[in-house]
């Protein structure tokens, strides 16, 4: 649907929300977006945006990484400011993300249909050292896994004493639309709680998976409140998915995550949908608006049927009205660009470079599925 019908759907409640009683300004994307690969099904996760400065002047630096599908099953990965990718494995649709250390997760299924998911992890140092030819691990089963990620970097402030990775997965439990599934883990042997100089990670321990709605071709994202992680257990989770195959309806929903040792459980406190004429959605949150209300920022794009693609984003935090936590509120909504199957990745963590770039965005240039020219976008605040 064409971006100029949206303000009529939100009229129309076609597009529902929960207000916050928050208002700010709508992220600001790259005036263009540029070629990088060719593939299809391209994820991204973006890294810290640091302000380098040199020779009298100073620039913030976009570091990010993409795993896409090449050739057949090849699986590719390839970092930014990088000529070429890599082969790192075979198999389908992967996705990838980072805690903004320099660790990445990938997950990909081993097949095109209902399979295992089998995920690796590596520290990227900036070398473009080949790591994600390490071994993979399985975790799970289905289909259109999506992983994401939040981290705190060694020198966190109390209540951390130590550095900490959580991630979410979200899935399919079968071809079609039906049950969807959340798997939590965490970080596991992280260098600095064991004596070393970085967070680097030395595992992953999942703690098993749970149904969360029914639909089809979820996303998910993560953040934790300020003065959460190991230390209280709390996260903010931003889910979206479609009700079937093909442009349709496309919902989303926020809440709050608990975890104390070996268990964790989800809890929605808002949710919305956006229809008819969407697929394709995907989301994640950074650091930003209002901090000191535990109020950070999460963005959505989607795909529409006009060959459009949009973003939405507002805050997500405490709910001023109802006094709910890890409440979305989307307030700005943009067209940024042409393509198809759109993913979003933003900084997490302590190490957000404030007033630089925030997020990466990767699509292909067309809905083919054989390889097509693959393009990113990235937006600031």
């Amino acid at each position: 649907m064409p971006y100029e019908t949206l303000a009529a759907r939100c009229n129309n409640s076609i597009f529902s929300f929960t207000s916050s009683g928050i208002s700010a300004a709508a992220v600001k994307w790259s005036t263009t977006s540029y070629p990088y690969d060719t593939g299809n099904y391209p994820s991204a996760a973006q890294g810290p945006a640091f302000n380098l400065c040199l020779g009298g002047g100073c620039n913030f630096v976009n570091m990010w990484a993409t795993a896409f599908q090449g050739n057949s099953t090849d699986l590719i990965y390839h970092a930014s400011g990088q000529n070429n990718g890599y082969t790192y494995d075979h198999g389908y649709f992967p996705t990838i993300a980072t805690d903004t250390w320099g660790n990445f997760i990938e997950i990909h299924q081993a097949d095109s249909v209902n399979s295992p998911f089998w995920y690796k992890i590596g520290y990227d140092n900036g070398t473009g050292a080949q790591y994600m030819l390490n071994s993979a691990s399985q975790n799970d089963w289905g289909m259109s896994p999506v992983i994401a990620v939040h981290g705190h970097n060694c020198n966190e402030p109390n209540p951390h004493s130590a550095a900490f990775g959580d991630i979410i997965q979200v899935h399919q439990g079968g071809t079609n639309a039906g049950p969807l599934w959340m798997n939590f883990g965490e970080a596991t042997n992280i260098d600095c709680n064991n004596g070393g100089s970085t967070p680097q990670w030395g595992g992953v321990q999942w703690l098993g998976a749970q149904p969360y709605s029914t639909g089809f071709y979820p996303s998910v994202a993560l953040n934790a409140l300020s003065g959460s992680g190991p230390a209280m257990g709390n996260a903010c989770i931003l889910e979206a998915h479609q009700d079937g195959p093909g442009f349709g309806i496309v919902r989303w929903q926020s809440g709050g995550l608990s975890y104390s040792g070996s268990s964790w459980s989800y809890g929605s406190t808002a949710s919305g949908s956006f229809g008819s004429g969407a697929q394709h959605a995907s989301v994640c949150i950074y650091d930003g608006y209002n901090g000191g209300n535990y109020v950070d920022t999460a963005v959505m794009v989607l795909e529409l049927d006009d060959g459009s693609l949009m973003s939405i984003d507002g805050p997500i935090g405490n709910d001023v009205y109802t006094n709910k936590s890890c409440v979305w509120t989307p307030l700005n909504y943009q067209t940024y660009d042409r393509g198809a199957y759109p993913r979003i990745s933003c900084e997490s963590g302590t190490l957000s470079g404030r007033g630089g770039v925030q997020g990466v965005e990767v699509h292909q240039g067309s809905s083919s599925t054989s390889a097509v020219p693959l393009w990113t976008r990235e937006f600031t605040e």
